[in-house]
């Protein structure tokens, strides 16, 4: 019986189909799914630390629909020719017509084994919303995506769909089998324990995804270098942090700094030697601040820190005094002192604005304000 088992002609699924009513976006997904050279699988590959996931065989057949009901008829039409789809990427808006969750409900009506996942924009608490209304076999994912995460989520989804289907050929083998060798209770018992653990393996699966999407999502959103938030980390904290505050009627302040003298230290010692004073400035910048204050690595030298419950003027300046104090301790690289300082702008939420572009817009003419004063200080933009 095991032999006959073995025959079961497994094709790899790596059908792929895109919803999307942006033409632009669908153009991406052909660039990062379809590439017309090897060199982006190859340096996805070089990156990953899971070889498990990416298989040799890894060319998608990309199909698109600009609108949910044309998606659903593409799904019709697979089913009826026996090719089925092992993945689809759905936008959460796509006016005029059906959104991603209606299109997924629809979808999840006709082929209850197509892997589903939603992009959108939509923050943490409005997915738990679509969680629930969905279920929890329904994947997000974060717009905008980077294309090695698009590129690992399609791989892992695909072998997951190919799990799933190569259990449903062994289960029917078996129940045939079963019919033909009633004798070979061993031999069952033997294959049965061995689609038990292929039950198991899958559900790992689908844990190792989701694992996988949260840590991509972590590391698109943190500085490499300095373990910072980054820039687009930054947009996003920064836009929850106002709404809350406006909900709430809180006050924030935001500050920019920039190193002084950073420079020399490249030019003259190198970029390793200016890299480990980035890390060391960013250690005691956190180790400064409050521990539910934001510390970002804006870029280069830039940082920005946004400091949350703020009733106290006086308490801003104090904290802003202590960055500078310990900004200005020397740094020990390669057994070389290296002394740097830092200018600092202060802009005040409701005070001076209340949409990011300006609060950024008037922190950073204060913060050049502060250095054209003979840096190494701070200068609260002025309320008048």
């Amino acid at each position: 019986m095991r032999s006959e088992i073995e025959k079961v002609n497994f094709q790899k699924n790596r059908n792929v189909l895109v919803v999307d009513d942006d033409t632009l976006i669908l153009e991406r997904y052909r660039e990062i799914l379809e590439p017309e050279s090897d060199s982006f699988i190859n340096s996805i590959l070089s990156d990953s630390t899971d070889s498990n996931v990416l298989q040799d065989d890894l060319n998608f057949s990309i199909d698109t629909a600009d609108q949910g009901h044309l998606a659903l008829q593409q799904v019709k039409r697979a089913l009826m020719a026996d090719e089925h789809y092992a993945v689809v990427f759905l936008d959460m808006r796509m006016p005029p017509g059906w959104d991603g969750a209606k299109t997924a409900k629809e979808i999840r009506k006709l082929d209850p084994n197509l892997l589903i996942v939603i992009v959108t924009a939509f923050s943490d608490s409005d997915i738990r919303k679509l969680r629930i209304e969905l279920g929890g076999d329904v994947l997000f994912m974060r717009k905008p995506f980077e294309s090695d995460e698009l590129y690992l989520l399609a791989s892992s989804l695909c072998e997951s769909w190919d799990r799933h289907h190569f259990n449903d050929e062994l289960i029917f083998r078996l129940k045939d089998s079963v019919d033909e060798h009633k004798k070979k209770q061993q031999e069952l018992e033997q294959l049965t324990d061995e689609l038990s653990a292929a039950n198991v393996m899958q559900s790992g699966l689908q844990e190792e995804i989701r694992q996988k999407v949260d840590e991509l999502a972590k590391i698109a959103v943190h500085d490499e270098l300095t373990g910072l938030l980054n820039r687009r980390g930054f947009n996003e904290r920064m836009a929850q942090e106002l709404d809350r505050a406006n909900r709430e009627k809180g006050h924030l302040a935001l500050l920019y700094l920039d190193l002084d003298g950073f420079k020399p230290v490249n030019d003259n010692i190198g970029h390793t030697a200016g890299d480990e004073v980035l890390k060391v400035f960013s250690k005691r910048l956190l180790d400064t601040v409050r521990k539910y204050d934001l510390a970002f690595r804006i870029g280069g030298d830039e940082f920005a820190v946004l400091l949350i419950n703020i009733h106290d003027l006086e308490v801003v300046k104090r904290l802003v005094d202590r960055i500078i104090e310990q900004t200005k301790k020397a740094i020990v690289v390669d057994e070389q002192e290296v002394v740097i300082g830092v200018s600092v702008g202060v802009a005040l939420f409701p005070e001076h604005a209340v949409e990011l572009e300006g609060l950024i817009q008037i922190a950073d003419n204060a913060m050049y304000q502060a250095k054209e004063e003979g840096k190494g200080r701070f200068v609260i933009a002025s309320l008048d």
